[in-house]
């Protein structure tokens, strides 16, 4: 199912629109297979170290549910 311009949700469709390019050099560079968890670490390390220096009131506003890290990786699971 389908909710927000062709993806699950608002959440998932920014991290596709922000990090994919990102997501498809880790997971070409990669030895070994890649699975959305790998992605999701992947992801959030980079979010967190660019939300570092923010303040908190900010942090607040940084929603990381509902993302559905196998629809980013793309292997079909909706």
């Amino acid at each position: 199912m389908t909710n927000y311009n062709g993806w699950t949700n608002r959440n998932t469709w920014l991290i596709n629109l922000w990090f994919s390019e990102m997501i498809d050099d880790y997971v070409t560079d990669s030895e070994e297979k890649v699975t959305a968890d790998d992605v999701e670490e992947f992801v959030l390390q980079i979010i967190e170290s660019e939300v570092d220096g923010c303040s908190f009131m900010l942090r607040d506003f940084i929603d990381y549910s509902g993302i559905n890290w196998n629809e980013i990786l793309g292997n079909g699971e909706q």
